[in-house]
């Protein structure tokens, strides 16, 4: 709520607000506005913030550029810098990835639902009721042991489970 300061550190849920814009914008246009992840910035939302302040100076960055709804980010913004994954292995930056392919075998999806995508929650109890658990902790045993390793899951709910049993199996 300090908008009278000379950095002003606020969220597009913030800045939507009419009242809390108002108030940002009282104390003069700011110069310079960073929007990180802004592969979101196609969105109403954003696009009617950004306007709110045409004198600024615009600074948008993220690691996702392409959207999956193709929209061109290359509309809002005049790309400067765009630094690959490929890039980033190269120069030492990230590790080459290595992964790993394990079914799960008593998984069935035909019940999931969704739009666009499957329903979150029904993904969740579709993956626990068949064994996801357990079946990341055994394959976790098989290719992982002394690695450093990135693994997703669908909920929250899972992720604990999941951490529980890994720790229980003797991972950090």
């Amino acid at each position: 709520d300090d908008s009278d300061k000379a950095f002003v550190i606020a969220s597009i849920d913030t800045l939507r607000n009419d009242a809390r814009l108002k108030s940002v914008l009282e104390h003069g246009m700011p110069r310079l506005v960073v929007c990180d992840e802004a592969h979101h910035t196609m969105a109403q939302t954003w696009i009617d913030v950004l306007e709110a302040m045409p004198g600024a100076l615009r600074l948008g960055l993220t690691a996702t550029p392409e959207r999956s709804d193709s929209k061109d980010l290359g509309k809002l913004w005049d790309i400067k810098f765009v630094y690959s994954m490929v890039r980033a292995i190269h120069d030492g930056y990230l590790v080459e990835p290595r992964h790993v392919l394990e079914r799960l075998p008593k998984l069935n999806l035909n019940e999931v639902g969704g739009r666009d995508d499957y329903d979150d929650k029904e993904l969740g109890d579709a993956l626990l009721m068949a064994g996801v658990v357990e079946h990341s902790v055994e394959v976790m045993k098989k290719h992982c042991k002394g690695r450093h390793v990135l693994l997703f899951t669908a909920t929250v709910e899972q992720a604990e489970k999941t951490s529980a049993a890994l720790c229980e199996a003797g991972f950090r």
